[in-house]
Order: C-alpha cells, then structure tokens, then sequence
C-alpha cells in the first residue's frame, strides 16, 4: 500500500509540473447550436454536430487562466462534430474562426471522453475529451497573439464542459435533438506534451476558468 501512494504521489507530481512549465490558451464559446442525430442519452451512438447560430458568442480568450479582454463581436464560425459510439467518444472535429478569418482547428482523439449526467440532476449532459492534429492559420486570434501555439504544431488539447440538452423526465434521455444554448470551452496546450501526459490535459482545463456571462 506505501508503495501505491509514493506512486500515486509521484505521478501527482509530475502533471503538477507539466502544468507550471507549460501554457494553457482557452476559448469560451457560449450559446452554440449543437444537433445530435438521435436524442441524447449515456448510452448514445451517433453524432452531435456544432454550429454558430445568431446568439453565440466568443465570451473570452484566457491564457493561464487569465482572461485576455477580447473585444465584442469577434466570432465568425464555428463548425465541429463529436461521433459516439456507445456513449464513448469516437472522434470527430472542431474548427473556430474569427471575423478576421483567423482559424483555429483541431480533431477529437477516440476513446478520450463519454458522455455523462449526474444522479439525481435533469441534465444538461455533458461530453469531454481530448484533441490532437490542432492547427492556427495566423499568429493571432480574435487580436490575441498565439504565435506560441501556432510555432508548436501540430497541438494537443482538451474540449471541456460541453453540455447538451435537458432531461426534464429524468429518464437517462434528452428531450430533444436540438440545443441552441450550448457552452463548449476549448484548451490548446504548449509545449505539445508527449502521449504519456496527455491525460494532465484534463487536470489543467478543470483547473482553468470559465467567465461568467
């Protein structure tokens, strides 16, 4: 049993390490679209696809959790899907651009996330996981210089507090295919860590923050 905790110990250790040395840029996007090609439950095979709608927005851009006061208005797109199998994720892709057409994309590494909803609570679900093959096609974002990241491609990442849909009849199934009010917040990670840490990804976007509306 010590030596479970000495390696336990050491292995907290090393991903608070990873975390100090390296630097986290997330993007918080609000009021999204996402359709989901059957209704949504912890089981849910399909896909659920994301889209800029009217009432979205770009709400901030923070490094290390710090946030980078981005002007108003700057969202131009956003496309993505999450393809599930089982609950579990199996891939799928994500791309955000400003109306500068400055873009940042990335693709969903399979098996790193499922789709959860907490005992007791009528939704919404929610859907994490990681990100790989991300890419900048500028050194800037949104007026935001990311030439840190886009001089380390290709980049890994984490997608976090996805949410989707409601379960009003608290039967374990959304009420509806369409949601026109979900929140994604995206993590791109620099230095790109070996595979080994990326399950520290997890560990610094819950450690980071999300602005309240």
């Amino acid at each position: 049993m010590r030596g479970i905790q000495i390696t336990a110990a050491l292995a907290a250790a090393s991903v608070m390490s990873a975390a100090q040395a390296a630097q986290v840029l997330q993007f918080d996007l609000n009021s999204l679209t996402a359709t989901s090609s059957s209704l949504v439950s912890t089981g849910f095979t399909g896909t659920i696809t994301l889209s800029k709608d009217a009432n979205s927005t770009l709400n901030a851009i923070l490094i290390d959790g710090v946030d980078q006061g981005i002007a108003a208005g700057q969202l131009l797109a956003v496309t993505g899907s999450i393809t599930l199998s089982a609950g579990t994720v199996t891939g799928g892709s994500l791309s955000i651009t400003d109306t500068g057409g400055n873009v940042y994309s990335a693709n969903i590494v399979s098996g790193s996330g499922s789709v959860t909803l907490s005992a007791g609570q009528t939704g919404p679900f929610r859907i994490d996981g990681l990100t790989f093959q991300g890419m900048f096609n500028s050194n800037t974002f949104a007026g935001v210089d990311v030439s840190p990241w886009n001089a380390s491609e290709p980049l890994n990442g984490s997608f976090l507090q996805f949410k989707f849909g409601q379960d009003a009849n608290n039967d374990g199934i959304a009420d509806s295919n369409v949601d026109t009010d979900s929140d994604i917040d995206v993590f791109v990670i620099v230095p790109t860590p070996t595979a080994a840490g990326l399950a520290g990804l997890g560990l610094l976007g819950l450690g980071a923050v999300r602005r309240r509306r």
